[in-house]
């Protein structure tokens, strides 16, 4: 038997075989860095204009809106393309 570099396919545990032929682990990691990554995007969006002068705050949040807007269209143009 060919050795592929994991042990459960080597030894062919069902349960292993299971999951790794099913969407499981790629829907975790998916909502793993969705759910982590907005919550971050938001924190900063709350606390970011705090820290500026008060004429500033509202030029930040327009800002901080389009960055994150454009950050999700690149990463879903660029993922659609590759």
């Amino acid at each position: 038997m060919r050795y592929v570099g994991l042990d459960c396919v080597r030894w062919r545990s069902p349960l292993c075989t299971c999951l790794h032929r099913s969407n499981i682990w790629p829907t975790c990691l998916v909502l793993l860095l969705g759910l982590t990554n907005g919550h971050l995007a938001s924190v900063v969006c709350m606390h970011a204009p705090l820290r500026l002068p008060p004429e500033a705050r509202a030029r930040s949040g327009s800002l901080m809106a389009f960055a994150i807007t454009s950050g999700i269209t690149v990463g879903s143009v660029g993922s659609s393309l590759s």
